[in-house]
């Protein structure tokens, strides 16, 4: 671990481990771990984390996992675990707003039924 990193996070509400096994967090379920793993509440929690880590420490975000490979000596740095399944979702005047780790397939279902009527109105 880079030893001018704060011993003590202050006010977070996420999960936070330290020295933490990351295979779990892949869909190949291998690899090495991380020096620091953050799962964030929100995006206000995060914003927390962030501002409390060492200027020059690595941030690594990870999704769901998926076609995700860890090297089995691990990742140096801070890891943030993105995956949310309340993420924010919405479609307005033909955008898609999608929080980080909003699932594909959620977001898929979300903006098909958009597609889908448009495509309908125009012919």
């Amino acid at each position: 671990m880079n030893m001018v990193e704060p011993k003590h996070f202050n006010g977070l509400r996420g999960s936070l481990a330290l020295d933490a096994p990351l295979a779990r967090h892949t869909s190949w379920r291998a690899g090495g771990g991380a020096d620091i793993v953050y799962s964030p509440a929100d995006r206000d929690d995060l914003a927390a984390f962030l501002r409390q880590l060492p200027i020059f420490e690595q941030v690594t975000a990870i999704g769901l996992g998926s076609n995700t490979l860890i090297r089995d000596a691990g990742v140096r740095g801070a890891v943030i675990l993105m995956h949310d399944p309340g993420g924010v979702l919405a479609v307005a005047d033909g955008l898609v707003y999608a929080e980080a780790g909003v699932a594909c397939p959620k977001l898929a279902r979300c903006v098909l039924p958009e597609r889908s009527s448009r495509s309908s109105s125009r012919k």
